[in-house]
């Protein structure tokens, strides 16, 4: 995962676009530049995030191209890891495994929608890394059943879902997996009422 982050976020580096751009990338780079509100819903934890990534050295606009880089890189680095978690290696092909994420993080990373996307100011790259770290979090629990686990991924989709709405009918369907594996979590108040708590 770590040579997956550093490949693809030099990778991501080389082929970044400077300075500002058109469309809605040029309205985020004035949002967060300005620490302003963007178009509906306003998406205020991006704004907040690269308003931080202005103040660094450089120009602005790139570095907030940058922030994609890096988040699209996080997300290809957490991909072999959520692949693991739906493929649990067995011994027959246990020195063939590391090879699956890694040919998934490829695959994924030199699709032109997403190289696209690492290398421009938008919200997008920063939605798959939380629908990906949501979906570790959750395979996760269902491997382990470990209640930390199930609320690091209510966490995680509450943010996502407060990010962008996208990611609502994604969170449906992971609730709905979670009834299914155990529907007995809803009769664990403690838990419930952390799941509340992390999700305020």
């Amino acid at each position: 995962s770590a040579a997956i982050f550093v490949g693809f976020l030099i990778l991501y580096m080389v082929t970044l676009r400077p300075g500002v751009l058109p469309a809605d990338s040029g309205e985020f780079q004035l949002a967060a530049t300005q620490l302003n509100i963007a178009h509906p819903p306003g998406f205020p934890l991006y704004v907040l995030v690269g308003w931080f990534f202005t103040r660094l050295p450089g120009e602005p606009a790139t570095n907030l191209n940058f922030l994609s880089a890096i988040f699209s890189a996080l997300t290809l680095a957490l991909l072999p890891w959520a692949i693991e978690e739906v493929n649990p290696p067995d011994e027959r092909w246990w020195h063939w495994h590391p090879f699956m994420g890694l040919f998934g993080a490829l695959l994924l990373g030199t699709t032109p929608t997403f190289w696209a996307q690492a290398t421009t100011t938008n919200i997008r790259s920063l939605t798959t890394l939380f629908a990906i770290a949501g979906l570790f979090c959750l395979l996760r629990w269902i491997n382990f059943r470990e209640q930390n686990w199930l609320v690091a991924a209510v966490a995680v989709m509450s943010l996502g879902v407060t990010h962008h709405l996208s990611l609502a009918f994604f969170a449906v369907v992971m609730v709905g997996v979670v009834l299914w594996t155990d529907w007995q979590v809803l009769s664990r108040p403690k838990l419930l009422l952390k799941l509340d708590r992390k999700s305020v």
